[in-house]
This record gives C-alpha cells, structure tokens and sequence, in this order.
C-alpha cells in the first residue's frame, strides 16, 4: 500500500493537501504551515517518503478498536 500526501497550498498558518491512496483518492488532509526550523505542535511533517505500520497499543488503538470492532485494525 502507497499513501500519498500531495500538498498543493500553503500559508503561514496551514498546508492543504489531497490524500491517495494507492493513486485513489481518498481525502483532503490539512497540516501546520511549513518551518525550516521545527517547532512543536506547529511544524508539518517533513516531505519524505515514510514505512508505515500498524501499532497495535495504546489507549487510541483500544478506543477505535472498542467503538469500531469489525473495522479497526490499528493505528497508523
């Protein structure tokens, strides 16, 4: 599976993007603004290409898991 983030506008306060996965699209995503020196809580992810897994712990894992039990395989 490729998830795609393809960012196409920013200001000084936000970065919009369009979501794909496996070249599909499948939403729209919205990001802190670009810093050339990170901040915390208010730098976007860096471009990169990324591994992804699945983590199956923690108290969001449990909570979408208890709320959506035939859906929710993890978090990303």
């Amino acid at each position: 599976m490729q998830i795609t983030v393809r960012r196409f506008h920013s200001t000084v306060d936000a970065s919009l993007s369009l979501v794909s996965v496996n070249g599909k699209f499948v939403a729209f995503g919205l990001e802190d603004q670009f810093r050339h020196a990170k901040k915390a809580a208010e730098t976007r992810i860096p471009a990169e290409q990324y591994r992804i897994t699945l983590r199956t712990q923690g108290d969001f894992h449990q909570r979408y898991g208890t709320k959506f039990p035939d859906f929710h395989q993890g978090m990303l």
